[in-house]
């Protein structure tokens, strides 16, 4: 979803939006220059009070 959509989906300010973007606390996802944003990685952010956290792949050696 854009950011418009995730304003309306959560009733969150852009500029609340954009300082979590800012301060990389938000999930986000980056395609072209855009900002797009996963629902479901924004509901769990929502159940976890605004934290998330990342688990990447682990590379081989």
């Amino acid at each position: 979803m854009n950011l418009k959509e995730l304003m309306f989906y959560t009733s969150l300010k852009r500029s609340f939006i954009y300082k979590r973007i800012d301060s990389n606390t938000i999930p986000i996802i980056r395609i072209d220059g855009r900002i797009l944003f996963d629902v479901i990685q924004i509901d769990e952010w929502l159940q976890n009070g605004g934290s998330f956290s990342i688990d990447l792949p682990k590379l081989p050696n």
